[in-house]
Order: C-alpha cells, then structure tokens, then sequence
C-alpha cells in the first residue's frame, strides 16, 4: 500500500520566541486499506527530524489526518515538512 501525497498544515505562519504551533498533516493512499495499518510519520524542522509520530489508521481509509504540535525558541522562519513510509504495511 503506498502513500500518493501528504498534506500539511498550520494554524500560524509567524511564530515569536517560545510559541506553539498547531499542524495538521493528512496522508492520503494510493488505494483504499484492506486492514488497520500502522506507521510513524517523521517530522523535520529545517530538514532535521526532531519528532516521530505513531499512527493507526483504519480499515476503508483513504486517508489519515494526524494533528501535532511544535514550539520554537526564537521568533524567525522555519521550514517544517512531514514524510511517511512509501509503503504502509498491511
């Protein structure tokens, strides 16, 4: 079962020293699942991984939203991404 895109998103854009933001990341597959999948999605600030997330998503799915939150020490731009397995085991 592979992962076709995923998408993330924010609540803030500009963020001041010792801020939260809250992102949204939903992994969307190639085809429905024919059973519960689990898997890690891996985020990175600035192209460095700083958080692994546990998810399990349902039988049926076509996609998984998965919701986290970051703080950051200084106030300034960053860069965050979030990848999956290219393949989900099933």
């Amino acid at each position: 079962m592979g992962v076709s895109n995923i998408v993330l998103t924010a609540d803030k854009t500009e963020v001041e020293a010792g801020e939260a933001v809250n992102f949204t990341a939903t992994v969307y597959f190639t085809e429905p699942l024919p059973s519960q999948a689990s898997f890690y999605l891996t985020v990175y600030v600035n192209n460095n991984p700083v958080k692994d997330i546990q998810v399990t998503a349902p039988a049926g799915s076509y996609s998984y939203t998965a919701r986290f939150q970051l703080s950051f020490d200084r106030a300034g731009t960053y860069f965050v991404k979030v990848s999956a397995p290219d393949e989900i085991p099933v």
